[in-house]
């Protein structure tokens, strides 16, 4: 759970003590394209606010329900705030909403509309703003981003724009989205537990909610879930480790690296039979950390294991999460 908030309308100031209609739009599809013209990092600004005033123009109560689809999008949550109160926002990496059909994966991607001035849950055909914000943006200036609707970290303050289109259609200044109580990720596997067994009997019990159970009968530890940011009965496709040709390497092995985690070594092994993991090709304490791919994190493999000429014939490589003591 967080809270986000300290909208803007389009002259830059704060929507205070005044009930603000916001859609928060789920990626369905995961395209990286939202209602009006957000795609992935990309916000509100000058080239897509037409667009996006024209998209909700006329929306009813019941075409802006959560569930109810926007073009190739689903709506996850509409509400009304006031600017410095925030409002609650699910952790869309695990929860679901019920009776919306919404199966959530992370890596998936977000974006959240608000309408200053507009109470109801419904637009009228003219005379309102709007201001979007998509949720991979980049706080930190390393160009590493966010994903899962960490926008923004508690206290950051981001530039988006409101569009008007009954103003000539002019943009306003930019106006600022500040971040106000917004709980982070948990960064401890306790943490992790703690959150997701609130049930005192499973959160005692290691063959449910220890490091290596796995209650969702998939395969994937909950250790290895935690490492990737996801509940123990989220989604994995798209998020496990990846062979890849890249221009340095005829093989890369690829994984999803973060590295606010702690209490984790991560270490990549090779060998040439299934048994056999004696090479170690990276492992997160000792190795120098590459610059991550959106989150990935690169390993190539090389030609042969044992540094001769011929290339292997065979190779293996694996992933191991470790937890660290404390």
């Amino acid at each position: 759970m967080g809270q986000i908030g300290q909208l803007r309308n389009t002259s830059g100031t704060v929507i205070d003590n005044t009930p603000t209609l916001f859609v928060l739009v789920y990626d369905d599809n995961d395209d990286g394209l939202f209602p009006g013209g957000l795609r992935t990092n990309k916000s509100l600004d000058s080239s897509n606010g037409p667009s996006i005033h024209a998209t909700f123009a006329g929306k009813s109560q019941s075409s802006l329900k959560p569930g109810a689809l926007i073009g190739a999008d689903k709506i996850l949550m509409t509400g009304t705030i006031n600017g410095t109160e925030g409002f609650a926002v699910f952790d869309l990496l695990t929860a679901d909403l019920d009776g919306t059909g919404v199966v959530l994966e992370s890596g998936r991607h977000y974006a959240l509309y608000w309408f200053p001035g507009v109470s109801t849950p419904s637009i009228p055909t003219s005379n309102f703003q709007v201001g979007g914000i998509q949720e991979t943006i980049d706080f930190t200036g390393d160009g590493a981003g966010y994903i899962g609707m960490q926008i923004p970290p508690d206290g950051h303050t981001v530039t988006t724009l409101v569009y008007d289109a009954d103003l000539g259609g002019d943009i306003s200044d930019p106006a600022r989205f500040t971040a106000i109580n917004a709980n982070p990720e948990p960064t401890l596997y306790a943490q992790w537990r703690t959150l997701h067994f609130p049930d005192p009997g499973d959160f005692a019990n290691d063959a449910i909610s220890g490091p290596l159970a796995c209650p969702s009968g998939d395969g994937v530890s909950n250790l290895v879930r935690y490492a990737h940011g996801v509940g123990p009965h989220t989604q994995v496709t798209g998020l496990m480790p990846v062979l890849a040709a890249t221009p340095e390497a005829p093989f890369t092995f690829r994984f999803r690296y973060d590295p606010t985690k702690t209490d984790l070594a991560w270490r990549v092994t090779a060998g040439n039979q299934l048994t056999d993991w004696t090479q170690v090709l990276f492992d997160s304490r000792t190795s120098q950390i590459p610059p991550l791919d959106d989150g990935w994190l690169p390993v190539p493999l090389p030609p042969n294991l044992g540094g001769g000429p011929a290339m292997d014939p065979r190779m293996f490589a694996r992933l191991e999460v470790i937890e660290l003591a404390p």
